[in-house]
């Protein structure tokens, strides 16, 4: 551990200044660094799950387009396709 409460950063350290009944001034840093890494650590985590459950439903939301707004349209464009080269094959 540091010994100089100027070596940690603002998110590491918690400094409580208070005064004695003889008008000293006094003050306690507590060293904060286990509970910075432990939210920096659940914070990457939390990133890394929103990135998985975004990448599968972006993968869902393709399938999903593609089967029901794709495929119906490229059957549609054959038929058109289809009709186009011989109108009569319409009415069967």
């Amino acid at each position: 551990m540091k010994s100089d409460p100027n070596e940690y950063r603002s998110l590491e350290k918690m400094t409580y200044t208070g005064l004695t009944k003889n008008d000293l001034q006094f003050s306690i840093t507590y060293s904060l660094k286990n509970e910075a890494q432990t939210n920096a650590a659940i914070g990457l985590a939390r990133t890394a799950w929103v990135i998985v459950v975004l990448s599968i439903a972006a993968i869902h939301f393709g399938n999903a387009t593609n089967r029901l707004v794709l495929y119906p349209l490229e059957r549609m464009l054959e038929i058109v396709k289809k009709i186009a080269k011989d109108p009569s094959s319409a009415a069967a």
